[in-house]
């Protein structure tokens, strides 16, 4: 019980970081933060360093953000910690181990827009016990629209995107490493069900429901 206590105490940080932009969404626009990058167009690594930027000072991503520090200096990470950051793809995962029933990962990637203008960034947090997802209000999705021009990005909501699961509590949620689709899988009493929202260019849109 206390390890779990521990998990949603760094979870909390980060949840309390986006509820705090949502709030302040509902009575002014999102605030806009920069990405920064060397090459003629930014990629996930500069994505993910920018996010994490935008922490408050406390849980998973201040722990994330100094760990992502070290393996760009190429140090050694901390136990049970470890990144895996596939360029090509744009697709980056943080994974955290605390025991064998305990364990958490946080993933990042985007896609690009057909109106050439924008792209979309996003970020899931999962938290497994005994590899299942613990479904708590700290773990979730956030959507993060990327202007070329501006070479800023801002925090936008998932429905306006297209992203409208419809599943039980309990669902598991995993990014593309390849391809375009968000898959949300989730264990009912007739077996697995799987819902996937894919990518057009302008927004997702939601694939049957398969069990």
């Amino acid at each position: 019980m206390k390890k779990v206590i521990f998990i949603v105490m760094l979870l909390i940080g980060a949840i309390t970081y986006i509820q705090a932009q949502e709030e302040e969404g509902e009575n002014t626009n999102f605030t806009s933060f920069p990405v920064n990058y060397t090459g003629q167009k930014p990629v996930i690594t500069d994505f993910v360093t920018a996010i994490l930027s935008q922490n408050n000072g406390e849980g998973v991503f201040v722990e994330m953000a100094e760990n992502w520090k070290k393996y760009q200096k190429g140090e050694t990470l901390p136990k049970g910690r470890s990144f895996t950051v596939d360029t090509k793809n744009g697709y980056i995962r943080y994974d955290v181990t605390y025991s064998k029933e305990e364990t958490v990962y946080v993933e990042f990637c985007f896609w690009n827009c057909t109106d050439g203008k924008h792209k979309i960034v996003a970020s899931n947090f999962v938290l497994l016990m005994n590899g299942k997802p613990t479904d708590t209000e700290l773990t979730g999705q956030s959507f993060y629209q990327y202007d070329n021009a501006t070479k800023k990005m801002i925090y936008t909501y998932a429905y306006d995107l297209g992203v409208q699961p419809e599943y039980p509590n309990g669902a598991k949620c995993n990014l593309p490493r390849v391809g375009k689709s968000i898959e949300y899988v989730s264990d009912t009493p007739s077996g697995k069900m799987t819902q996937r929202f894919t990518w057009n260019g302008s927004k997702f849109v939601a694939e049957k429901i398969t069990k």
